[in-house]
């Protein structure tokens, strides 16, 4: 028998809140109890381990991090790796934006050249001589 592995709470609550937050989210990772806090240190976000391990699978976090890799424990790391980011973007718009003109100067980069296959005419509008 095979034991399923899976991400820990105290990993979880561990995570800072924006992280947990968006990856909640993302992830849609339920809330089915209380939110535990004692000095200040929060021991539970209201996401009990059965909650974790429903929604956050190897298959889960494939999709999320589009990752063929099968370790539970580094497609994790990769999720919040790009929880992170996408906070850092939402922080900086400046960034967000260079971002996306680096992204559409790529796809532009890797879009099929013309390889001049298909005829463009430079004469429009002029007779050619055998039509004077």
């Amino acid at each position: 028998m095979e034991i399923k592995k899976s991400i820990p709470v105290e990993s979880w609550v561990n995570l800072n809140w924006k992280i947990r937050t968006k990856l909640a989210i993302d992830l849609n990772v339920p809330k089915s109890s209380d939110v535990v806090l004692i000095d200040n240190k929060v021991l539970s976000d209201g996401r009990t381990q059965q909650d974790l391990n429903n929604s956050i699978t190897v298959e889960t976090l494939q999709e999320y991090t589009k990752s063929n890799n099968d370790d539970i424990f580094e497609l994790f790391q990769k999720a919040v790796e790009k929880a992170e980011y996408e906070i850092y973007l939402e922080e900086n718009p400046n960034l967000k934006e260079k971002v996306k003109e680096d992204e559409d100067n790529k796809n532009k980069i890797n879009e099929k050249p013309n390889t001049g296959n298909t005829k463009t005419s430079t004469n429009r509008g002029r007779k050619k001589a055998s039509e004077k």
